[in-house]
C-alpha cells in the first residue's frame, strides 16, 4: 500500500499475524465525547460542559450532555469491539466523575468509582485490555473558577490526588496508562486560538474570545500540564497496585515536509516546526528542559523548570503515545508581528497543504487539518526513535473523517472506503516502521469505535468505525471499516491467524497490495427479491462458462426501464414467492477486489460489450481481474456460488496496447465511428494520447439497487487516485494518471422521433432512454460522443412489450470525458441518487 520496499510476503494476505506477538489492536475514546449522562451518577461539571452551553455558536450548537450514551450502553458497545476482533480499548476517566469538585478534600464520588470498575471488569471479561487516560481535556469547572485551572501551578497536586485515586482503585487491573492527552492541542486550542474550552485567546486571534492572552497562556498551561504529568508518574511508580504497569503521555505531532526541499530555510523551518510541535512536550520528559530553539524564540514568555522539576520529568514515561492524523508542508517565515504573538507565529513557519511544485501532501478530510499522508506516521516514529533513544511507542489514536458526512445518506456513510483505506495504509506504515526501521511499536488504536461528539465540531463530522444514528435512538451500524478490521484481525480456531486466501494472477503488477473490500448492504424485501431472481438466472449461465447468453438473463444491456414496479413484481412473482416461503430474503451486497473465480460472472456481464463482434473477450476479462489495484466486483454476502452483480474498473490504453483484445477494441471503435468530426479525435486518443486514456469499464445486472452507485464510483475514482501514489514504480503510477476516460455503453433511441406523436392520453416517449442513470451524467460532461446502431438488439418478449420493440432501437454509445470533470460527476451522481 505504500511506495518502496514491502517487507511482508506479498503472496499472503496482510493481517494480525504480520505483527509482533502481544501487539495490541484497539479503538480509542474519551469520557466527554462518549459517556453522556452528565447529570447522573453525581458527576461534577467540566470546562467543556460550561463552554458548550455558554457558547453554543462556537460549538456547532451542540453539547455532550447525552452524546452517544456510552454510560448506559457500554456493555453492548464492548460486544461490538469483541465482534470486530479488537483486543484493547482506550478510554478516559472523567476527573469530575471521580472528584465532582476537582479536589480530594471535597469528596470522592463512589458512584463514579463503581462505574469505571464495572467498565473495566466488563472489558476484561470479554478479553479486551483496558488502556486508561487520566486527563482528556475535561478540567473540573470548580478548579477553573477557583484558580484558573491549568493556568495555575496549584492544579498539579490536585491532579496528583486524582491520579492516585485512579491508580489505587483500578491499577490492579489496568496496566496501561496515559497521563495527558495531546497537551499541545489543549494548550493552543484552548488558550491561544480560543477554539476549544475554555476558549481563551487575544482578540487578534479570536474575536469571539472574551478573555485570554495568546502567545503567553498556552506556554503556561503546557508547563503546568508537564508538571502534572510528572507528579502523576511519580504517584504511579509508588503505587503498590500498579506493579507491572506502564505509563506514558499521548502526543499529537504532525509531520512537516519542507515546502521547497532545495531551500535551506524551508528545511530548517520543517525541523523547527517539529521542535515546537513535538519537542515542546517530549524534550522535557527526556532531557528535562524545552528545546533550545523554543527558548531562543519564545524567550521570557516560556516558563522554566526548577532543578527538582527537571529531575522528575526526565524519564517520566515507559512508552510514548502517538496520536497521528495529518502532515503539512513547512514554509519559512522571516518576519512576524512582535506585538501580536501566538504559538504558530513563534514557529516562524507557514503551514501549507501544497508544496512549491503544487503537489498536495494528502487528500483533504472532513476538517481542514485532516490531510491523508500515511508516510508521515512512519516518519514521525523514526524521528522520535532517532531523537529520543529508540523508546517504545503505542499509536494511541489514528483516524479519518470524511467531509460533511452528516449530510450524506446513511448508506453512503456505511461505505466508508476512504476511512478503510486510511487505516490500511497507516497500519502498513507502522508495520514497515517495525520490521524495516527497527521502531518498537506495541499497539495501534483507531479513532474511534463509534461516531461521537467531536468537541467544537459537535456531530458534524464522523470518525467512527460504527455509524451512530443520532436521529433514531443512537442506533449503531457497522461501517465498511469495521468489517475490514474484523477480517484483518480474525483468528483461526487453533489461535493462529486466519488470513484471507487471495490468489494473484500471473500478470498482476507486483507492487500494489490490496485489502478486501467488505461491507454488507441490506435493502427492502422487494429489492432483495429482484436481486436474488437475477442472481439465480445469472448463476445458471455462469455454470455454462462460454455458452451463448440466454434470453432470460436480465442485464442493463437487455432490458428497457419502462416496466412499472407492478409489472416487475408480476414477472418475478414466482421466484419471489419461492424465496418468501423460505423466510426472510437476504441479499446483502459486498464490494470485493476482483479475483480469478469471478471470471465467468464478469465475462457474462461483458458478453456484448462490443455488440456481437467476435473478439478476445476472455483476455479482456483476464486484464480486468488482474488489476486488483483499481477495480471492484459486487457480490452477495455469503453466497457460495459467488455470482457477480457488477464490475467497475479503469484500464490504461497504452499499458495494454500490445494485447490482442485491446487492438480489437480500438479497431472496433474506429470502425463504428461514422461521425467525421469525432473520428479524428477518437484516433488521436487511441494512438498518440493512449497513455493518458483509461477505458472505464462499468457493467451490472439491471436490478442492482441504485444506492450502490455513489460508493461504487467513489471507490473506483479514489482507487485511481491512490494508485498514482501507491504503485511501486513510476511507470505503474503514471499509468493511472488519466487525463481522459473513454466509455463504451448502450442506450435506447426512439425510432423516427419526428414521426412519432403520442395519442391522446399517452405520455410522450423520451427520445433517449439511458439504461444506466450515470450514463446520462457522463454524456452531459463529455467533450465528444457518438452513437452507432447495434446489430445485436437482444430484446425479448420477456423484457418489453412488442409495441415497445417497434418504437426503440438499441444503440451503442461512446463518450470521452475529461478526468478533471470526475469530481463534478461524483457530486451529480450523489445528488441524483439522493
Amino acid at each position: 500500500v505504500n511506495r518502496g520496499k514491502r517487507s511482508f510476503d506479498k503472496k499472503k494476505s496482510f493481517g494480525r499475524a504480520d505483527f509482533p506477538q502481544g501487539f495490541l489492536f484497539g479503538t480509542a475514546s474519551s469520557a466527554y465525547q462518549y459517556e453522556g449522562a452528565v447529570k447522573e451518577g453525581s458527576r461534577g461539571e467540566s470546562i467543556w460542559d460550561t463552554f458548550a452551553r455558554k457558547y453554543p455558536e462556537r460549538n456547532c450548537h451542540s453539547n455532550a450532555d447525552e452524546t452517544i450514551d456510552f454510560y448506559h450502553r457500554y456493555k453492548e458497545d464492548i460486544q461490538r469491539m469483541k465482534d470486530i476482533n479488537m483486543d484493547s480499548f482506550r478510554f478516559s476517566i472523567s476527573w469530575v466523575r471521580i472528584l465532582p469538585h476537582g479536589k480530594l478534600s471535597k469528596g470522592v464520588n463512589k458512584e463514579g468509582i463503581r462505574f469505571y470498575n464495572e467498565l473495566i471488569d466488563e472489558l476484561l471479561a470479554n478479553g479486551i485490555t483496558p488502556l486508561a487516560t487520566l486527563f482528556h481535556w475535561d478540567t473540573p469547572q470548580a478548579l477553573e473558577e477557583e484558580y484558573g485551572g491549568f493556568l495555575s501551578e496549584n492544579i498539579t497536586m490536585d491532579f496528583r490526588d486524582f491520579a492516585n485515586i485512579c491508580f489505587e482503585e483500578f491499577g490492579d487491573r489496568v496496566k496501561l496508562w496515559l497521563t495527558i492527552n495531546e497537551p499541545w492541542v489543549y494548550s493552543v486550542g484552548g488558550y491561544d486560538a480560543g477554539r476549544k474550552a475554555p476558549g481563551r485567546a487575544s482578540k487578534y486571534m479570536n474575536d469571539a474570545a472574551t478573555a485570554g492572552k495568546s502567545g503567553h497562556e498556552a506556554y503556561i498551561v503546557s508547563h503546568n500540564l508537564l508538571l502534572s504529568h510528572a507528579e502523576a508518574v511519580e504517584a504511579f511508580r509508588n503505587c503498590h497496585n500498579c506493579k507491572d504497569g506502564k505509563i506514558g503521555m499521548a502526543h499529537c505531532p504532525l509531520w512537516y515536509e519542507p515546502y521547497d526541499v532545495t531551500c535551506d530555510e524551508d528545511v530548517e523551518a520543517a525541523e523547527r516546526a517539529m521542535e515546537f510541535m513535538f519537542g515542546w512536550h517530549m524534550n522535557p520528559t527526556v532531557y528535562g528542559d524545552y528545546p533550545e530553539v523554543m527558548k531562543k524564540i519564545v524567550g521570557k514568555r516560556l516558563p522554566s523548570f526548577t532543578e527538582s522539576q527537571s529531575r522528575k520529568l526526565k524519564g517520566s514515561f515507559d512508552f510514548i503515545g502517538i496520536n497521528y492524523y495529518s502532515s503539512v508542508y513547512a514554509k519559512n517565515v522571516d518576519e512576524v508581528d512582535p506585538d501580536k504573538p501566538f504559538w504558530r507565529s513563534d514557529q516562524h513557519v507557514e503551514w501549507k497543504k501544497q508544496n512549491k511544485a503544487g503537489k498536495a501532501i494528502g487528500a483533504q478530510g472532513g476538517v481542514e487539518w485532516n490531510l491523508m499522508y500515511p508516510q508521515g506516521l512512519r516518519k514521525v516514529l523514526n524521528y522520535a526513535k532517532n531523537k529520543y533513544g529508540n523508546p517504545k511507542f503505542i499509536i494511541t489514536e489514528n483516524g479519518h473523517c470524511d467531509a460533511y458526512e452528516e449530510k450524506k445518506p446513511k448508506l453512503y456513510e456505511l461505505m466508508d472506503m476512504k476511512r478503510t483505506d486510511y487505516h490500511k495504509k497507516h497500519i502498513s506504515n507502522v508495520h514497515q516502521a517495525i520490521y524495516e526501521d527497527g521502531v518498537q511499536v506495541d499497539g495501534y488504536f483507531a479513532w474511534s469505535l463509534l461516531d461521537n461528539c467531536e468537541w467544537n465540531c459537535g456531530y458534524e463530522i464522523r470518525y467512527g468505525l460504527f455509524y451512530v444514528d443520532y436521529e433514531n435512538g443512537l442506533k449503531r451500524y457497522p461501517k465498511m471499516s469495521a468489517m475490514w478490521f474484523k477480517e484483518f484481525l480474525k483468528e483461526k480456531d487453533d489461535d493462529k491467524i486466519k488470513k484471507p486466501q487471495v490468489k494473484r494472477m500471473p500478470r498482476r503488477p507486483s507492487g500494489g497490495r490490496r485489502f478486501i473490500k467488505h461491507q454488507p448492504l441490506a435493502f427492502s424485501p422487494f429489492m432483495r427479491s429482484l436481486a436474488l431472481a437475477s442472481r439465480r438466472k445469472l448463476h445458471r449461465h455462469q455454470q455454462e462458462d462460454d455458452s451463448p447468453r440466454s434470453e432470460e438473463l436480465m442485464s442493463f444491456d437487455q432490458k428497457l426501464p419502462t416496466l412499472s414496479k407492478k409489472e416487475q413484481k408480476e414477472q418475478l412473482s414466482d421466484s419471489s414467492d419461492e424465496e418468501d416461503s423460505q423466510g426472510d430474503v437476504q441479499a446483502d451486497f459486498e464490494f470485493f477486489d476482483p479475483k480469478p473465480t469471478d471470471f465467468n460472472g464478469v465475462k457474462i456481464l461483458l458478453k456484448n460489450y462490443l455488440d456481437d463482434k467476435e473478439w478476445d473477450l476472455s483476455s479482456f476479462v483476464d486484464l480486468v481481474l488482474e488489476q486488483t489495484t483499481v477495480g471492484t466486483v459486487v457480490k452477495v454476502a455469503d453466497d457460495e456460488d459467488e455470482s457477480v452483480f457488477a464490475v467497475v474498473s479503469a484500464l490504461n490504453l497504452a499499458r495494454y496496447k500490445e494485447h490482442k483484445c485491446f487492438r480489437e477494441l480500438k479497431e472496433f471503435l474506429l470502425q463504428v465511428c461514422s461521425e467525421k468530426s469525432v473520428a479524428k479525435d477518437l484516433g488521436v486518443m487511441l494512438e498518440k494520447k493512449a497513455h493518458d486514456v483509461g477505458i472505464l469499464v462499468s457493467q451490472r445486472v439491471m436490478n442492482l439497487p441504485p444506492q450502490l452507485l455513489p460508493p461504487l464510483y467513489d471507490g473506483l475514482f479514489d482507487e485511481v487516485s491512490w494508485a498514482t501514489e501507491d504503485e511501486p514504480t513510476e511507470e505503474l503510477r503514471g499509468s493511472f494518471r488519466f487525463k481522459w476516460y473513454l466509455l463504451v455503453t448502450k442506450i435506447y433511441k426512439l425510432k423516427n422521433p419526428k414521426q412519432r406523436k403520442p395519442r391522446r392520453g399517452e405520455e410522450e416517449e423520451e427520445e433517449t432512454v439511458f439504461l444506466k442513470p450515470e450514463d446520462e451524467l457522463f454524456l452531459q460532461l463529455s467533450s465528444w460522443s457518438f452513437t452507432y446502431p447495434m446489430r445485436s438488439q437482444l430484446v425479448t418478449s420477456h423484457e418489453v412489450s412488442f409495441s415497445l420493440q417497434t418504437i426503440y432501437i438499441l444503440m451503442g454509445l461512446v463518450m470521452a470525458v475529461e478526468a478533471k470533470r470526475i469530481p463534478e460527476f461524483r457530486q451529480m451522481l450523489n445528488s441524483l441518487i439522493d
